[in-house]
């Protein structure tokens, strides 16, 4: 048998450079645009632990950027909006925090309903016995009572727009430890 090497044409060959140039150039943007990010974020975080106006600046940029990105039912109106970072118990599923609005007129039994669907999580929380959905901050559990609603926390001091909460399946305790 007798291969043969294709002869390419220079045109040719200048397109081949040309395609791998090309997806160099297009990696090491991506790599420089990752970094950037990184940076900013790192420059807010030592902005926010700083305090004072530097940090007061630094978490309005935080949420200027989470309301560029959050995800939530548009049908609520921009005034009534409340953001949040939400850290999901489901890692290979969610491995970054989920970026959120909700509804501040929602309660939070309604909230803890619509992050689950946001993070595809089955929820049984109207299932007795079966393990419940809850949002915490600071392991503080928010929805401990779930006919409380988001602007009743806001108003009490227990969130704010922007926080970081943490969204966990509780397992029920067993009947023994109940009494």
């Amino acid at each position: 048998m007798n291969f043969r090497c294709p002869v390419l044409s220079k045109e040719q060959v200048e397109k081949v450079v040309a395609q791998s140039k090309t997806t160099e150039f297009e990696k090491a943007a991506k790599e420089l645009q990752d970094k950037v990010k990184q940076d900013i974020v790192n420059k807010l975080e030592a902005a926010r632990a700083a305090g004072g106006s530097k940090g007061a600046m630094a978490t309005k940029l935080a949420l200027m950027k989470l309301k560029g990105k959050a995800k939530g039912d548009t049908a609520v109106p921009q005034t009534e909006r409340v953001y949040f970072y939400v850290d999901c118990f489901n890692t290979e599923q969610n491995p970054k925090p989920l970026e959120l609005f909700l509804c501040k007129k929602w309660s939070l039994g309604k909230s803890v309903d619509f992050v689950a669907r946001q993070a595809r999580v089955k929820n049984k929380n109207n299932v007795p016995d079966a393990p419940k959905l809850h949002l915490y901050k600071d392991g503080t559990c928010l929805s401990e009572k779930f006919d409380i609603t988001l602007n009743e926390c806001i108003e009490s001091g227990l969130i704010v727009d922007g926080d970081a909460l943490k969204f966990l399946r509780i397992e029920p305790e067993p009947a023994s430890e109940k009494s």
